[in-house]
């Protein structure tokens, strides 16, 4: 009986280890499919973002450490369960409507997709149009081979068609004699029993006849003879006269299509640019936004009033143009750093202040922006304080930004005895801040 109970035993553990295996099996693929449908819908939404430091790419793309960071932020979004309206909303928050490669579908910006549609179904219908009028058009040409064709399709024409009066009927039978007159005339010559020059004569002298002939049913008709040659030559020249009074107008209406092309598109782009005039990393025509000077110092200039207007963007254009310039220039490097902390990126900020102090160890912004990562971003108040103190010894510096600065450490010395963590200052906080005087701008 014990030995039965035994193999039971082993036949339920065994049942159960196959179970177990099962479960984690089936867990293990859950886990897989879910990881690659997240790692999908990350590269999904960086496609659709701006990279905001490369040259006009996506962020699903670029290995600079910006683009790591924010599809490391996309991937953790997405397993907290946000939708991907909601992480756009963010980025766009954090960046303005320019972080999107794709303008949004409203306002003026519904032009760009809906023009090219319009565009499209006006030229077909133009086609249409054109077309039905070159099939319809009817042109006369006084070529001995068409003016032949035209009288023999007119001498074929069936006779119950015509008026059965006397007079049409002695035309009728008129024109029966001449068509049977030009068929004998046609199989004596191919016959071989007249010669060349006889039968083209004779021919000839039968079409004038039939031509007289075609008079005399238009007058019957009561209208004006349309086929003699003297109206015919004045119908062909009119024709041309409009052939060449229209001749320009496809050239002209194409000049003047291309010409609105180009400036719609450049209205537009201009038009999905937030406050104004804003660049991309390369500017220029075809991208709608102005080119940059290649003077650093007109380049710094225009950072630091794109940063005091909050058009970031602008900003982050022109310091990336300074470095491509000048690769250790302080100034660039350091509002580099504070527009990559003020969006969240605080060890990329960090390390644009830190080129920055290699390049110049004793710069007055970029100082001041590393002790602000420090104390708002990281935590470190006793850091902060140190760098801050390092600054105050510059003598460079103006009454009002030593008190500022020495206001600074005693917030930073109060917060680290309370040890409470202070969130860091938003741009938009820190442009309000500014206004009502409580943090001055970098200089």
């Amino acid at each position: 009986m014990s030995s039965e109970q035994s193999d039971n035993t082993k036949a339920w553990a065994a049942v159960g280890l196959w179970l177990l295996l099962g479960t984690v099996f089936l867990g293990f693929v859950a886990f897989a499919q879910t990881q690659g449908d997240i790692e999908h819908r990350v590269r999904e939404i960086a496609s659709q973002l701006r990279c905001p430091v490369c040259q006009n790419l996506s962020v699903a793309d670029p290995p600079s450490e910006l683009a790591v960071q924010m599809r490391a932020l996309i991937r953790e979004r997405l397993e907290r369960g946000e939708s991907e309206a909601a992480i756009k909303a963010y980025f766009i928050s954090k960046y303005g409507e320019w972080v999107l490669l794709s303008p949004k579908p409203k306002g003026f910006n519904l032009l760009v997709w809906v023009l090219p549609f319009a565009a499209l179904a006006a030229g077909i219908g133009w086609a249409c149009v054109r077309l039905r009028k070159w099939v319809r058009r009817r042109e006369v040409s006084l070529t001995p081979e068409l003016t032949d064709l035209r009288i023999q399709e007119w001498l074929h024409k069936d006779s119950k068609t015509r008026n059965r009066n006397q007079e049409r009927g002695l035309l009728e039978k008129e024109r029966v004699r001449l068509l049977t007159a030009l068929k004998e005339l046609d199989f004596d010559f191919r016959s071989g029993k007249l010669s060349e020059q006889d039968y083209h004569e004779m021919k000839r002298l039968y079409e004038n006849r039939a031509l007289a002939l075609h008079s005399s049913f238009a007058e019957a008709q009561h209208k004006p003879p349309s086929f003699p040659k003297r109206q015919a030559v004045a119908q062909e020249n009119r024709a041309s006269e409009g052939k060449l009074k229209k001749s320009w107008l496809v050239p002209a209406a194409g000049v003047l299509l291309i010409v609105f092309g180009v400036g719609l598109g450049l209205l537009l782009a201009r038009s999905i640019q937030s406050g104004g005039e804003q660049d991309s990393i390369t500017g220029g025509p075809l991208t709608g936004t102005r080119e940059l000077s290649d003077n650093p110092a007109s380049l710094l200039r225009l950072g630091r009033e794109a940063y005091q207007r909050q058009q970031y963007d602008q900003a982050i254009t022109a310091f990336k143009k300074v470095l491509a310039l000048n690769p250790s220039q302080p100034d660039a490097l350091s509002f580099m750093g504070l527009l990559m902390a003020q969006t969240g990126h605080l060890d990329l900020g960090l390390s644009y202040v830190e080129r920055a102090l290699a390049a110049q160890p004793q710069n007055p912004l970029a100082l001041e922006i590393k002790g602000a990562i420090l104390y708002k971003g990281k935590g470190d108040h006793e850091g902060a304080i140190r760098v801050w103190e390092e600054l105050l010894r510059d003598d460079r510096l103006s009454k009002e930004q030593a008190a500022a600065i020495s206001q600074w450490i005693v917030e930073a010395r109060a917060a680290m005895q309370k040890e409470t963590l202070p969130p860091f200052l938003s741009l938009r906080e820190r442009a309000r801040k500014n206004e009502q005087g409580g943090i001055p701008s970098p200089p």
